[in-house]
């Protein structure tokens, strides 16, 4: 989901500045998990709210991925901030299970579940 980010922003590909896991229930509800520095932001969704989100974020250049999430690969054991920095990224590849200590960047991120993961773009 893009975003501004000051100088960060020319470091980052165009549409892939920030990403965030929304999670949908078979209901059509959701649950938006957005890590911002030392909080993550947490909304419930209901169905309407959910098709509002995905097509605001996709009118805003942003890309989405649908993967089936596993609670059993989250990790929730990570190494010190120092070694793996506390960010958006970060979080999302803990969400997914996902080790790939050189996936940094978003736009890396939505690469490697691209080739790594069954996944359906939005």
């Amino acid at each position: 989901m893009p975003i501004k980010l000051a100088w960060m922003q020319y470091l980052l590909k165009p549409g892939f500045q920030h990403c965030v896991v929304l999670l949908v229930m078979d209901d059509g509800t959701g649950v938006a998990l957005d890590f911002k520095v030392n909080t993550i932001d947490t909304h419930m969704l209901d169905a309407k709210a959910v098709e509002k989100y995905i097509i605001a974020c996709k009118r805003l250049g942003g890309h989405i991925l649908k993967v089936k999430y596993r609670a059993d690969k989250v990790i929730t054991r990570v190494l010190p901030g120092v070694l793996t920095p506390n960010y958006c990224v970060t979080f999302v590849k803990n969400f997914l299970g996902i080790k790939a200590h050189l996936v940094l960047t978003p736009y890396q991120l939505y690469k490697y579940i691209k080739k790594t993961y069954e996944y359906t773009e939005v």
